[in-house]
Protein backbone atom coordinates (compact mmCIF):
# COMPACT_ATOMS: atom_id res chain seq x y z
CA UNK A 1 0.00 0.00 0.00
CA UNK A 2 2.84 2.46 0.79
CA UNK A 3 3.85 2.15 -2.43
CA UNK A 4 0.57 2.71 -4.14
CA UNK A 5 0.16 5.78 -2.01
CA UNK A 6 3.62 7.45 -3.14
CA UNK A 7 2.80 7.00 -6.65
CA UNK A 8 -0.77 8.50 -5.98
CA UNK A 9 0.76 11.34 -3.95
CA UNK A 10 3.08 11.97 -6.68
CA UNK A 11 0.73 12.03 -9.39
CA UNK A 12 -1.58 14.27 -7.43
CA UNK A 13 1.43 16.98 -6.73
CA UNK A 14 2.66 16.65 -11.22
CA UNK A 15 -1.24 17.25 -11.55
CA UNK A 16 -2.02 19.68 -9.27
CA UNK A 17 1.69 21.76 -9.85
CA UNK A 18 4.66 20.35 -8.29
CA UNK A 19 6.77 23.16 -9.31
CA UNK A 20 5.28 25.11 -6.52
CA UNK A 21 6.88 22.85 -4.18
CA UNK A 22 10.03 23.09 -3.10
CA UNK A 23 10.14 19.22 -1.02
CA UNK A 24 8.76 15.56 -1.64
CA UNK A 25 8.70 13.01 1.37
CA UNK A 26 8.91 9.32 1.35
CA UNK A 27 7.66 7.86 3.95
CA UNK A 28 9.16 4.70 5.03
CA UNK A 29 7.74 1.14 6.94
CA UNK A 30 9.22 2.01 10.08
CA UNK A 31 7.92 5.51 10.44
CA UNK A 32 10.49 7.73 9.82
CA UNK A 33 10.91 9.61 5.88
CA UNK A 34 13.20 11.10 3.83
CA UNK A 35 12.98 14.43 2.09
CA UNK A 36 14.06 14.96 -1.01
CA UNK A 37 14.25 18.83 -2.72
CA UNK A 38 12.15 18.61 -6.01
CA UNK A 39 14.81 21.26 -7.67
CA UNK A 40 17.17 17.50 -7.17
CA UNK A 41 14.70 14.72 -8.78
CA UNK A 42 15.33 13.80 -12.28
CA UNK A 43 12.92 10.96 -12.41
CA UNK A 44 11.31 8.11 -10.39
CA UNK A 45 10.86 4.33 -10.95
CA UNK A 46 10.74 0.68 -8.89
CA UNK A 47 13.96 -0.33 -10.70
CA UNK A 48 17.44 0.87 -11.35
CA UNK A 49 18.31 2.90 -14.14
CA UNK A 50 19.58 1.13 -17.35
CA UNK A 51 22.76 1.69 -18.95
CA UNK A 52 22.27 3.68 -22.04
CA UNK A 53 23.68 1.09 -24.52
CA UNK A 54 24.04 3.90 -27.18
CA UNK A 55 25.60 6.56 -25.38
CA UNK A 56 25.92 10.04 -27.21
CA UNK A 57 29.29 10.15 -28.79
CA UNK A 58 32.06 12.94 -28.74
CA UNK A 59 30.36 15.77 -30.80
CA UNK A 60 33.70 16.44 -32.46
CA UNK A 61 36.79 14.29 -31.43
CA UNK A 62 38.79 15.38 -33.86
CA UNK A 63 38.03 18.48 -35.04
CA UNK A 64 38.98 19.20 -38.78
CA UNK A 65 41.48 21.80 -39.62
CA UNK A 66 39.96 25.05 -39.69
CA UNK A 67 38.23 25.33 -42.94
CA UNK A 68 38.51 29.29 -43.28
CA UNK A 69 42.32 29.12 -43.11
CA UNK A 70 43.56 32.13 -45.37
CA UNK A 71 45.34 30.77 -49.28
CA UNK A 72 47.66 33.38 -51.30
CA UNK A 73 45.45 33.26 -54.29
CA UNK A 74 48.21 35.79 -56.08
CA UNK A 75 50.72 33.31 -55.32
CA UNK A 76 52.09 32.67 -58.58
CA UNK A 77 50.61 35.13 -61.10
CA UNK A 78 53.85 37.06 -62.21
CA UNK A 79 52.28 36.85 -65.99
CA UNK A 80 48.86 39.08 -64.84
CA UNK A 81 50.76 41.90 -62.78
CA UNK A 82 50.49 45.32 -64.55
CA UNK A 83 51.43 48.13 -63.08
CA UNK A 84 51.16 52.07 -63.53
CA UNK A 85 55.41 52.71 -64.00
CA UNK A 86 58.80 50.79 -63.78
CA UNK A 87 61.34 52.29 -61.95
CA UNK A 88 64.12 50.02 -63.28
CA UNK A 89 64.06 51.64 -66.64
CA UNK A 90 61.81 54.85 -66.15
CA UNK A 91 58.59 53.46 -68.06
CA UNK A 92 55.57 54.94 -67.03
CA UNK A 93 51.80 54.27 -68.03
CA UNK A 94 50.05 51.18 -68.28
CA UNK A 95 52.93 48.68 -67.79
CA UNK A 96 52.85 44.61 -68.44
CA UNK A 97 55.74 42.34 -69.45
CA UNK A 98 56.87 42.34 -72.54
CA UNK A 99 56.09 46.04 -72.76
CA UNK A 100 58.24 47.91 -70.20
CA UNK A 101 57.63 46.03 -67.24
CA UNK A 102 59.53 43.01 -65.63
CA UNK A 103 57.31 41.19 -63.33
CA UNK A 104 60.27 39.93 -60.81
CA UNK A 105 58.63 38.01 -58.12
CA UNK A 106 55.90 40.25 -58.11
CA UNK A 107 53.46 37.79 -56.67
CA UNK A 108 55.37 34.98 -55.40
CA UNK A 109 56.04 33.69 -52.22
CA UNK A 110 59.63 34.81 -52.94
CA UNK A 111 61.38 37.94 -51.81
CA UNK A 112 64.90 38.14 -52.80
CA UNK A 113 63.62 40.22 -55.76
CA UNK A 114 60.61 42.62 -56.43
CA UNK A 115 59.91 45.47 -58.31
CA UNK A 116 60.66 49.07 -58.30
CA UNK A 117 57.67 51.29 -59.14
CA UNK A 118 57.85 55.19 -59.44
CA UNK A 119 55.88 56.67 -56.11
CA UNK A 120 56.31 60.26 -55.63
CA UNK A 121 57.59 61.14 -59.07
CA UNK A 122 55.65 59.19 -61.28
CA UNK A 123 53.76 61.27 -63.50
CA UNK A 124 50.93 58.55 -64.00
CA UNK A 125 47.24 59.49 -62.16
CA UNK A 126 48.55 56.41 -60.19
CA UNK A 127 51.01 54.95 -58.68
CA UNK A 128 49.43 51.35 -58.88
CA UNK A 129 50.15 47.71 -59.41
CA UNK A 130 47.39 45.05 -60.25
CA UNK A 131 46.77 41.27 -60.61
CA UNK A 132 44.09 38.76 -61.91
CA UNK A 133 43.64 36.28 -59.57
CA UNK A 134 42.16 34.12 -62.55
CA UNK A 135 39.23 33.34 -61.27
CA UNK A 136 36.84 34.78 -58.37
CA UNK A 137 37.48 34.27 -54.92
CA UNK A 138 36.41 35.34 -51.53
CA UNK A 139 39.13 37.94 -50.53
CA UNK A 140 39.50 39.26 -46.98
CA UNK A 141 43.14 40.45 -46.61
CA UNK A 142 46.10 41.57 -48.68
CA UNK A 143 49.66 40.72 -47.31
CA UNK A 144 51.98 43.17 -48.69
CA UNK A 145 55.87 42.94 -48.25
CA UNK A 146 57.81 46.02 -49.62
CA UNK A 147 61.40 46.70 -49.97
CA UNK A 148 63.88 46.04 -52.61
CA UNK A 149 66.82 44.18 -52.74
CA UNK A 150 68.87 46.57 -54.86
CA UNK A 151 71.25 48.58 -53.56
CA UNK A 152 70.20 51.44 -55.99
CA UNK A 153 66.83 51.33 -53.66
CA UNK A 154 66.95 51.63 -49.88
CA UNK A 155 64.24 51.91 -47.79
CA UNK A 156 61.84 51.72 -50.58
CA UNK A 157 58.09 51.56 -49.61
CA UNK A 158 54.86 53.28 -49.23
CA UNK A 159 53.60 54.22 -45.69
CA UNK A 160 50.46 54.46 -46.75
CA UNK A 161 48.34 53.17 -49.70
CA UNK A 162 44.82 51.57 -50.40
CA UNK A 163 43.50 48.53 -51.71
CA UNK A 164 40.92 48.00 -54.32
CA UNK A 165 39.08 45.04 -55.68
CA UNK A 166 37.06 44.25 -59.21
CA UNK A 167 35.11 41.40 -60.38
CA UNK A 168 36.35 41.91 -63.69
CA UNK A 169 39.65 40.27 -65.39
CA UNK A 170 42.61 43.37 -65.60
CA UNK A 171 44.64 43.07 -68.57
CA UNK A 172 46.43 44.58 -71.15
CA UNK A 173 43.41 44.90 -73.02
CA UNK A 174 41.47 46.93 -70.91
CA UNK A 175 44.64 48.94 -69.27
CA UNK A 176 43.44 48.44 -66.11
CA UNK A 177 40.26 50.40 -66.97
CA UNK A 178 37.62 48.10 -64.90
CA UNK A 179 35.13 48.95 -62.30
CA UNK A 180 36.66 48.89 -59.04
CA UNK A 181 35.29 49.69 -55.55
CA UNK A 182 37.87 49.68 -52.75
CA UNK A 183 37.90 47.55 -49.66
CA UNK A 184 40.19 48.96 -47.53
CA UNK A 185 42.45 51.84 -46.80
CA UNK A 186 46.46 51.14 -44.77
CA UNK A 187 48.27 54.00 -42.77
CA UNK A 188 51.15 51.94 -41.20
CA UNK A 189 52.64 50.35 -44.34
CA UNK A 190 56.13 49.58 -43.25
CA UNK A 191 59.24 48.08 -45.06
CA UNK A 192 59.70 44.14 -44.76
CA UNK A 193 62.71 43.49 -42.58
CA UNK A 194 63.86 40.14 -43.86
CA UNK A 195 65.76 38.54 -46.30
CA UNK A 196 68.37 40.65 -48.47
CA UNK A 197 66.03 43.56 -48.43
CA UNK A 198 67.90 46.92 -48.38
CA UNK A 199 66.32 48.57 -45.08
CA UNK A 200 68.68 51.46 -45.20
CA UNK A 201 67.15 54.61 -43.08
CA UNK A 202 63.48 53.13 -43.16
CA UNK A 203 61.87 54.53 -40.08
CA UNK A 204 58.97 51.64 -40.27
CA UNK A 205 59.64 48.03 -40.25
CA UNK A 206 58.28 44.87 -40.38
CA UNK A 207 59.31 41.19 -40.00
CA UNK A 208 55.25 39.77 -40.99
CA UNK A 209 55.41 42.22 -43.98
CA UNK A 210 51.66 44.49 -43.93
CA UNK A 211 48.66 42.70 -43.31
CA UNK A 212 45.48 44.62 -44.38
CA UNK A 213 42.23 42.78 -43.36
CA UNK A 214 38.53 43.94 -44.39
CA UNK A 215 35.07 42.50 -45.38
CA UNK A 216 35.37 39.61 -47.09
CA UNK A 217 34.34 40.54 -50.98
CA UNK A 218 34.25 38.31 -53.98
CA UNK A 219 37.15 39.46 -56.67
CA UNK A 220 38.56 38.66 -60.03
CA UNK A 221 41.07 41.46 -59.75
CA UNK A 222 43.08 43.36 -56.80
CA UNK A 223 44.59 46.60 -57.01
CA UNK A 224 47.15 48.86 -54.82
CA UNK A 225 47.01 52.51 -54.85
CA UNK A 226 50.33 54.05 -53.34
CA UNK A 227 49.34 57.25 -51.53
CA UNK A 228 52.75 58.90 -53.69
CA UNK A 229 52.98 61.40 -50.91
CA UNK A 230 53.67 58.61 -48.75
CA UNK A 231 56.30 57.00 -50.72
CA UNK A 232 59.80 57.12 -48.82
CA UNK A 233 62.52 55.66 -51.18
CA UNK A 234 65.37 57.78 -50.56
CA UNK A 235 67.27 56.07 -53.82
CA UNK A 236 67.60 57.07 -57.23
CA UNK A 237 65.11 57.81 -58.27
CA UNK A 238 63.90 58.95 -55.11
CA UNK A 239 60.34 58.26 -53.91
CA UNK A 240 60.23 54.90 -55.20
CA UNK A 241 57.79 51.90 -53.72
CA UNK A 242 59.27 47.94 -54.48
CA UNK A 243 57.56 45.17 -53.76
Amino acid sequence: MKNHFLGIALAMMTLFGVHAQTNFYVFKTDGTYVTYAVADVDSIGFALPQANPNPDPDPDPDPDPDPCTPTNVANGRNNYCFTTSNANNGTQGFCYVGAGFNAINMCNENFTNGNNLLGATATTAEAAVMVDLGETYSVSSVRLYQGSTNANYPASYCRSYTVWYSTQAVNATNQGNITWQQAAAYNQGAIYNGGTVVVGNAANTTTTGDIVNFDAVNARSIKIVFNKNACNGTGNPAGTVSI
